[in-house]
């Protein structure tokens, strides 16, 4: 018998994460965000934890029209996977 965690799919996961971003229903999104989830913008410096907070952040993000995502690639292996999207402009289109 297998294991709940030997069934897991990042793969899938990440796929459905994307899904999801792209109805711009960024609450929904909370359904494959982990429990502790916790998002980091070294760049800024910012630190965003919990799904709720990541939903606000981009529902309420200065933009205008919805969010159009393009993910150029996927690379899986195991439970990591990264996915690429290219620079994403200021405003919405």
């Amino acid at each position: 018998m297998r294991s709940p965690a030997s069934d897991f799919d990042a793969n899938a996961l990440v796929i459905e994460f994307w899904r999801l971003m792209a109805t711009n229903d960024f609450h929904a999104v909370g359904a494959v965000l982990a429990q502790e989830f916790t998002l980091e913008w070294p760049q800024s410096g910012e630190l965003i934890r919990g799904a709720r907070n990541f939903a606000l952040l981009n529902a309420e993000y200065p933009a205008h029209g919805p969010w159009r995502f393009t993910i150029n690639q996927i690379v899986a292996q195991g439970e990591t996977v990264v996915s690429y999207q290219p620079e994403v402009p200021l405003t919405r289109k």
